[in-house]
């Protein structure tokens, strides 16, 4: 769809579903900008497990870390707050439909905090991702949230 066109979008927020009416506009190309020189080095999290890690490959965030000062830099992120900076997203996953890309920052899930990825995980398995989970993400300068849906099982 152009920007500028006209659409009904649904959010889910606090347990309901509300429908607005909403102009498209186009986002400023800043949310997955690499250092000059090519693709970024993987940070290794110590704290995330095997387990972790299954459940943000479920939804297609292959590489994910604790937002730093230095990773922030590297991805022309600003630091500003903590969250978890996705590193590399499947491209036919759930997250890449929902527009997550690198360099972006989960901030927080169903409004708490997240600031690595095995708290990503734990707010995660509270809620049911059948029915949608709740993310606040950090594109650029902006905020814009997200609903994660996986199917069930």
């Amino acid at each position: 769809m152009p920007p500028g066109a006209e659409i009904k979008v649904q959010i889910f927020r606090n347990g309901q579903t509300m429908t607005f009416d909403v102009s498209l506009a186009e986002l400023p190309d800043r949310t997955a900008r690499l250092t000059p020189g090519g693709p970024a080095e993987a940070l290794p999290d110590a704290s995330t497990d095997a387990a972790d890690l299954e459940l943000l490959r479920k939804l297609g965030i292959e590489q994910a870390v604790a937002l730093t000062r230095e990773n922030a830099a590297q991805y022309d992120v600003t630091f500003k707050q903590v969250g978890v900076l996705i590193q590399r997203v499947r491209p036919t996953s759930v997250a890449a439909s929902k527009g997550l890309t690198p360099g972006m920052v989960i901030t927080d899930v169903m409004g708490q905090a997240v600031k690595s990825p095995k708290a990503l995980v734990d707010q995660l398995q509270k809620h049911d991702l059948s029915k949608g989970v709740r993310i606040s993400v950090l594109a650029g300068d902006q905020h814009v949230f997200m609903l994660l849906e996986l199917d069930a099982e």
